[in-house]
C-alpha cells in the first residue's frame, strides 16, 4: 500500500492510502497534527490557558425560555393550547394536499407515491408561475411521539411548552420559527432527532453525562484510534440520535443547548411532475396544482431493524384531509420549456422517479401546436411494478416511447435492458436527433447511469457521425443542449 504526502507550510504528514476507506480517520489524524503544529508555531499568549477538553464551549445558539409561565406548570395549570401549522419560510407558500396515492403494487419492495398539492397565492395575491424543471421544497417534521420521548428522557417536562424568548435567543439563519414557538415546537419542526449521529454530536453530548463509563465510551467514538468502532456503531446500523440517547440514558442535555446540540432538519427538494395546463386548478384560477413523485426510503439494517427516511415517513403519514403545509418554490436554472424550445426535438432519458421532470416537460410541450417530436427512453425494473404513468404515454401525441426493462417478469438475465442499451440500439435515431439540434434531458438517481448514457451517446457520435477522436466527440457534446438532473 502506497503512502500519500500531505504538505502544508512548515510540516508534512505521511498517510497510508488505506485510510481512504475511512475518510474520518484521515481527517482526524490530520486535524490532530494540525492542532499540534499550530500550538507550536502560534502558542497561547502568556497568562492564558487553553480551554480543557472536558469543558464545553459556550453555546452558539442559546435558547432563552419565557419563565413567566413556569409557575403555571408547577401548579399543574394548563398553558394555552396552540397548534402550529406552518413554518415561516421566506417566500414560502401554503400547499394543501389533494392526493397521496401509491403507484407501485402493495407487494412491491419500493413504495413510490404520487402526491398532488394545491398551492395558494402569496398574501399579496401573487400567482405562481410553474414551469418544467422547477422544484418545490418540503420541510418534514418529527413525529410527536418521538418528541415526547425525547422530552421525557431529557427531563424537559417543565420547559417543553414554554414560549421561547427570541429577543434574547440566537437562532441559525435556516431555523424557521414563529415568535410563539416553544421548545417542543422547535423539536417537532426544526431539529433532526432521527438522523444518524455525527461524531461532533457524540462529542457534544459527552459533556452532559453523569456516568463516567458513558462519557468514556462516547469520547472513544470521537477518537482517531476508534474510527471503526464509530462506523460500526452509527453508520453501518444507521443508528438514530434517539436510539443513542435512549442507550446512553445518563445524558441530560440542558434545554437551552437544544439548538446547539441537534442537527437541523433540511428541506427536501422534489421536481414537479406536471406541466402546461396540468398546473391549472380545475375551479380556482388563483391556485396552482403541482404534482411530485417520491420513492419512499424504507430498508432494514444489518441489525434487522427497519429504517424510514424522515421525509419519507412524513409524506407517507400525510393524509388528504385538508392537510396544509409550507413549501418553497424554486425556478429552474436551466429552462428547457417555451415555444422556441418546443420547436426542437427532445430526447428524454430517465430512470425510476427521474421521469417526473420529463413528464412535466412533455405536458408543457403539448400546449404548443408546432412542437417537435419527443423520444422518451424510460428505464424501469418491471412493467407490472414501476412503469410509472404507463397508461398515459400512448395517449400523448408526437411521443415515441422506448422502454428499458431491467427486471422483466420471468425473463432471463440476457433479456434485461438498460437505457444505454436502448440508445445504442436506436443509434440512427439518436444521431438524427443530434443533427436536428435536439435537447437531451437526463434524469435519475444514479451518477453511474448518467455516465453510461454519456458513453452511449459518445459511441453513437463515433459510429454514426464519424467523431472518431476525443476532440471530435467533445465538439459534438459542446454543440448539444445537454441537461442533467441527477441526485
Amino acid at each position: 500500500m502506497g503512502m500519500l504526502d500531505l504538505r502544508f507550510p512548515g510540516f508534512t504528514i505521511e498517510v497510508s492510502c488505506s485510510y481512504f476507506s475511512r475518510t474520518d480517520g484521515l481527517y482526524l489524524r490530520w486535524a490532530k497534527t494540525l492542532q499540534g503544529w499550530l500550538s507550536e508555531h502560534w502558542p497561547i499568549p502568556t497568562g492564558q490557558e487553553p480551554i480543557p477538553e472536558d469543558v464545553p464551549l459556550p453555546p452558539r445558539f442559546p435558547l432563552v425560555l419565557n419563565s413567566t409561565q413556569l409557575q403555571h406548570k408547577k401548579e399543574n395549570k394548563a398553558l394555552p393550547h396552540r397548534n402550529e401549522h406552518f413554518l415561516p419560510v421566506p417566500d414560502g407558500r401554503c400547499a394543501t394536499l389533494i392526493w397521496n396515492r401509491r403507484i407501485t403494487p402493495s407487494g412491491y419492495s419500493q413504495d413510490v407515491r404520487h402526491l398532488t398539492f394545491d398551492l395558494l397565492p402569496k398574501l399579496d395575491g401573487t400567482n405562481l408561475d410553474l414551469n418544467p424543471g422547477d422544484t418545490i421544497t418540503i420541510y418534514p417534521k418529527n413525529r410527536p411521539e418521538d418528541v415526547h420521548n425525547l422530552v421525557k428522557w431529557m427531563g424537559w417536562e417543565l420547559e417543553a411548552d414554554l414560549p421561547i424568548d427570541w429577543h434574547r435567543s440566537l437562532r441559525p439563519p435556516n431555523l424557521y420559527a414563529t415568535n410563539s414557538f416553544t421548545l417542543r415546537d422547535v423539536l417537532l419542526h426544526n431539529l433532526d432527532i432521527t438522523a444518524v449521529p455525527k461524531r461532533g454530536f457524540l462529542k457534544r453530548i459527552s459533556y452532559f453525562t453523569s456516568e463516567p463509563a458513558h462519557k468514556e465510551r462516547l469520547l472513544e467514538f470521537t477518537a482517531p484510534d476508534y474510527v471503526d468502532d464509530y462506523y460500526d456503531y452509527t453508520t453501518r446500523p444507521r443508528r438514530t440520535i434517539l436510539e443513542v440517547l435512549e442507550e446512553f440514558s445518563s445524558v441530560k442535555i440542558p434545554a437551552d443547548r437544544a439548538v446547539d446540540t441537534f442537527p437541523l432538519i433540511r428541506g427536501r427538494e422534489f421536481s414537479i411532475a406536471n406541466g402546461g395546463i396540468a398546473t391549472s386548478h380545475p375551479t380556482d384560477p388563483a391556485r396552482r396544482r403541482v404534482e411530485i413523485v417520491v420513492a419512499l426510503v424504507r430498508y432494514k439494517t444489518i441489525l434487522r431493524k427497519e429504517r424510514r427516511g424522515l421525509c419519507s415517513r412524513y409524506l407517507e403519514d400525510m393524509v388528504p384531509d385538508g392537510t396544509t403545509i409550507t413549501v418553497l418554490h424554486k425556478k429552474t436554472l436551466t429552462p428547457t420549456y417555451g415555444p422556441e424550445k418546443a420547436t426542437r426535438p427532445l430526447v428524454g432519458i430517465a430512470t425510476g422517479t427521474g421521469v417526473a421532470p420529463i413528464r412535466s416537460l412533455i405536458q408543457e410541450r403539448a400546449t404548443h401546436s408546432d412542437s417537435a417530436p419527443t423520444h422518451l427512453v424510460f428505464g424501469f425494473r418491471n412493467g407490472e411494478s414501476d412503469f410509472h404513468f404507463g397508461d398515459e404515454w400512448p395517449d400523448i401525441p408526437n411521443l415515441m416511447l422506448h422502454p428499458a426493462e431491467s427486471r422483466p417478469s420471468g425473463g432471463a438475465s440476457d433479456t434485461r435492458t438498460y437505457v444505454q442499451d436502448v440508445l445504442l440500439r436506436e443509434a440512427e435515431t439518436v444521431a438524427d436527433m443530434i443533427r436536428r439540434d435536439a435537447i437531451f434531458f437526463v434524469c435519475g438517481g444514479s451518477h453511474k447511469m448518467a455516465s453510461a448514457v454519456r458513453d452511449a451517446v459518445t459511441m453513437v457520435a463515433e459510429r454514426e457521425l464519424g467523431a472518431e477522436t476525443r476532440e471530435e466527440q467533445e465538439r459534438v457534446f459542446e454543440g448539444l443542449e445537454w441537461v442533467q438532473e441527477i441526485w
